[in-house]
């Protein structure tokens, strides 16, 4: 076993009290920040990304000083009369985690790690880790509607288990595509650049299909379309007036496996991605797919630009917010409520 060398601040360290060697392990936090984005404070850094005070209420952009407020935040004042500061309409206004917390919170989201263990490592309850997860979804929510496909497109289905209609444990399940199962959508062309969408459940129609995949086609940008020859994907390449080329997903060919090779990958990486995040509530399941998509495309781009500093960038410039209060909690599906008249008492039942 190597020897173990001790530094000079061996003996300084271990004489710490508990609180001191909190408040030591808090600066060192701090300074790594502050050597890696230049500030470990919110709204200095959402001052050198180029953040701008805008008015929640109007809108305007030229508000004037108006001292500082209880947390030493920079207010500002609007003609209307609104009072704001540069975080208020972020989803980081108020908040009482720290830089340090959220940048270790995108470094472990960004390896889609449960949400236990994001709690225990930043030192958050379970409660507030979940609020923090559903305010970065609120801010790419919106990244895939910007996203436009180019040259070769292929698309194909996927189904995954519908976690709200749980599973026959006394008798026997449905086989195959059922209204049981959620169907997502997906489409990545020569790019990689990709899209996806959760299109109900059961077999999709042409309908869903038409409504999630043209607006992400540029007439004239799109070469051809590779697909299984489902009969939902027949009215939207119509309607787009491109060609298309079927590869039957039965055959299992040299050549169909090749030409397929990208979207059956595609489907792959989704369903990996999915199998993280067990039991997760149905009604969330497109903010997972957005953070899927979004994290790709910063990964694609890590050489040009840090993933976790881009994703951290992209917080601090979002106008969206989200407070705990605006959270849905989750509903009681299937609950039968049963209103008695006034006056009603249970029948007792007879003895024998």
């Amino acid at each position: 076993m190597p020897k173990i060398f001790l530094t000079s601040q061996h003996d300084y360290v271990f004489n710490l009290d508990d609180a001191k060697f909190n408040n030591l392990c808090l600066e060192v936090e701090n300074r790594k920040c502050t050597k890696m984005f230049g500030s470990y404070d919110f709204e200095k850094l959402a001052s050198h990304y180029g953040r701008i005070p805008i008015c929640p209420q109007c809108g305007n952009d030229k508000p004037y000083k108006d001292g500082k407020d209880k947390n030493g935040y920079q207010r500002f004042r609007c003609k209307c009369g609104c009072r704001f500061n540069l975080l208020t309409n972020s989803i980081l206004s108020s908040v009482k985690t720290s830089l340090p917390q959220w940048f270790s919170m995108i470094k472990l989201m960004s390896y889609n790690v449960p949400l236990d263990l994001i709690a225990e490592q930043i030192g958050v309850h379970h409660n507030t880790a979940l609020l923090m997860r559903r305010k970065l979804f609120e801010t790419v929510n919106s990244w895939q509607s910007k996203i436009q496909l180019q040259g070769v497109v292929f698309i194909d289905e996927i189904y995954t288990f519908d976690s709200e209609r749980p599973k026959n444990h006394f008798g026997k399940n449905i086989r195959g595509i059922n209204k049981n199962k959620c169907c997502i959508f997906l489409a990545i062309d020569q790019y990689k650049h990709m899209i996806m969408f959760l299109v109900g459940r059961g077999m999709p129609t042409s309908k869903r299909i038409k409504d999630v995949l043209l607006p992400h086609l540029t007439p004239g940008a799109v070469l051809r379309i590779v697909h299984d020859g489902l009969h939902a994907h027949s009215k939207a390449i119509i309607k787009l007036g491109v060609e298309d080329e079927i590869h039957k997903s039965a055959v299992k060919d040299k050549e169909t496996l090749q030409a397929m090779l990208l979207i059956n990958s595609f489907c792959s990486w989704v369903h990996r991605y999915l199998s993280r995040f067990t039991g997760m509530d149905t009604d969330y399941l497109q903010d997972y797919l957005n953070w899927f998509v979004y994290l790709f495309r910063c990964k694609q781009q890590n050489e040009i630009w840090p993933r976790d500093e881009r994703i951290l960038r992209h917080i601090l410039l979002a106008t969206t917010t989200l407070k705990r209060k605006d959270v849905p909690i989750k509903r009681e599906k299937g609950r039968r409520i049963i209103k008695h008249k006034k006056g009603w008492k249970p029948k007792k039942k007879k003895t024998v």
